[in-house]
């Protein structure tokens, strides 16, 4: 069933679904932004759809909601260890977000599907998709076909005066008013983007071309340019590296708390460069970067890249690398590569 509602109305059904449901959704944070006097879009709780940012695409990911920035596992005290990975809030999850957030979040179901914390939360969790028909000009998810989808309970339109929504999933059909204007209508989505990607033809048992790959000087190119920050590693949906700490307390030595929190290959600290300079480490996490999201998959049943096209690393780089552009020179470098070997297509 579809529904059009007013933004009056609207806001009384998700009223009246927090009951039940968190629900999270792009969000502006006055301030918080990259830049001094900018704002920060990221996931968070809303308590009304006027609260969503839709017009802007988010820097932030909805990876946040399932996996926190800095989490704790455990607690131990004393000798006794309490796990702390149960959710404290025993409602499910409704996640408002885009088609290519939701493939995203299936990659990462994939390597996470035997971490407990991320399963009490991921088990909860219901989408309500976006339309998002045009694209932004960093975007590129249509060349990974990302671009669309139907794994989802609810679609969402916005308008200036209403917001549609779709029912696909009859669990949600309780919280609609039988006497609500319903409207037929197709959730659209980007067909094309103004960014083109060409996916690196590159196989797991191709031993000679990845030999090849290493030695590029492409990636020598990122000496100069990448400073090791790590944002586009916060920024990727997909990019889910997390450190495990031991923290100790001060005022307590007795208690001694376990945390993961948010790390990755771009992230360049200060250890690593104890005997060496940051332009000798980039090329190497450049390169892994890349292969990470196009090589490393098909090491796996599914031959899905892990790089969705969001864009968002592309976004948020403080020295403009442009992650499309990296990746299309990759390809053609292979292009000459597979030539070389003599295996002209």
């Amino acid at each position: 069933m579809d529904y059009k509602l007013s933004l009056e109305q609207a806001d009384n059904v998700l009223k009246i679904l927090q009951e039940n449901y968190r629900v999270y959704a792009p969000i502006t944070f006055k301030g918080e932004g990259l830049y001094s006097y900018t704002d920060s879009i990221r996931y968070g709780e809303i308590n009304s759809f006027s609260d969503v940012e839709y017009k802007i695409k988010s820097q932030g990911s909805p990876k946040e909601i399932l996996l926190p920035i800095n989490h704790a596992l455990s607690i131990e005290s004393n000798g006794q260890k309490i796990d702390t990975i149960k959710d404290i809030d025993n409602r499910n999850i409704l996640i408002i977000l885009r088609s290519c957030d939701i493939h995203g979040i299936t990659r990462i179901d994939k390597a996470f599907m035997n971490d407990e914390f991320y399963r009490i939360r991921r088990d909860k969790v219901k989408f309500m998709v976006m339309e998002c028909p045009k694209s932004w000009d960093t975007c590129f998810c249509v060349s990974l076909g990302t671009n669309t989808t139907d794994d989802y309970s609810l679609g969402i339109k916005f308008a200036t005066e209403s917001i549609s929504i779709k029912v696909k999933d009859n669990e949600f059909d309780k919280y609609f008013n039988t006497g609500y204007a319903q409207e037929n209508f197709e959730i659209r989505f980007a067909t094309e983007n103004e960014t083109k990607l060409n996916i690196p033809d590159l196989e797991i048992w191709d031993k000679e071309a990845m030999d090849e790959v290493k030695k590029l000087e492409l990636w020598n190119e990122y000496k100069s340019r990448c400073i090791g920050c790590g944002s586009c590693n916060m920024a990727c949906l997909t990019c889910t590296c997390l450190s495990k700490t031991k923290v100790n307390y001060s005022d307590n030595s007795n208690l001694t708390e376990t945390r993961r929190v948010w790390s990755g290959c771009q992230l360049v600290k200060s250890s690593a460069l104890k005997n060496t300079s940051m332009a000798e480490v980039v090329p190497a996490r450049i390169r892994q970067r890349v292969l990470d999201k196009f090589y490393r998959p098909k090491l796996s049943a599914s031959n899905e890249q892990v790089c969705v096209g969001c864009g968002r690393c592309t976004d948020v780089c403080p020295r403009f690398i442009n992650f499309s552009t990296t990746v299309n020179k990759l390809s053609e470098e292979l292009d000459n590569i597979h030539t070389k070997l003599g295996r002209d297509k």
